[in-house]
């Protein structure tokens, strides 16, 4: 395995890792009062990345949904390049968290 496929492969995994963490230790109410953004560094593979957690409410759901995404992302050639991974969570008032969906982490983006 070449060093960027062993990269991209440790920090899928951060992401996971972080997804699953938020995942057992969060409420709604919780994911409710998280910041909309808040970052860190971490070490990925040797090389230092931002792992970041945003929270927004879904848009299109009237319920009060909340989308808790996790992106790891490493900045390249002065910031010119960059590398990101991410996953979500969607956090309702009257079930259990699951995992986002493509299409809502890629409407979050548009917002």
């Amino acid at each position: 395995m070449d060093a960027r496929a062993a990269f991209n492969d440790a920090a899928l995994a951060a992401v996971q890792s972080e997804i699953v963490r938020l995942k057992t230790e969060l409420s709604y109410s919780r994911a409710c009062e998280l910041p909309e953004a808040k970052g860190r560094d971490i070490v990925v593979a040797g090389r230092e990345v931002q792992l970041t957690t945003f929270r927004q409410r879904v848009p299109s759901s009237s319920s009060g949904e909340v989308l808790v995404t996790v992106q790891v992302a490493r900045f390249g050639l002065g910031g010119m390049l960059s590398y990101q991974t991410e996953s979500g969570l969607i956090f309702s008032p009257s079930a259990a968290p699951r995992d986002a969906t493509e299409a809502e982490l890629n409407g979050s983006r548009s917002q």
